[in-house]
């Protein structure tokens, strides 16, 4: 899955800071992996904890895989993909 994953992140050129690419967050060893294949910091945990500190820090710019809450998120995620298509 790793693989396919890379496969798609180099093929849409997805390398850049207005890029992001959101990852359920129940499996963290997925997204660790991922993180440590593109060559990104794979300490995310931390990024969350400074979310839950400083509720204002925009924690999302300084990552290309961003992890995120799919059982909570689903609405407003389905929403934003009806939007662009």
């Amino acid at each position: 899955m790793l693989d396919v994953v890379h496969k798609l992140i180099r093929c849409f050129g997805l390398t850049t800071s207005s890029s992001k690419i959101y990852v359920d967050a129940s499996n963290p060893n997925f997204i660790r992996a991922l993180k440590m294949q593109i060559g990104e910091s794979e300490d995310f945990d931390q990024k969350l904890d400074t979310k839950s500190k400083f509720p204002k820090y925009d924690w999302t710019t300084q990552m290309l895989v961003i992890p995120g809450n799919f059982a909570q998120e689903h609405k407003k995620m389905l929403l934003n993909a009806k939007m662009i298509f």
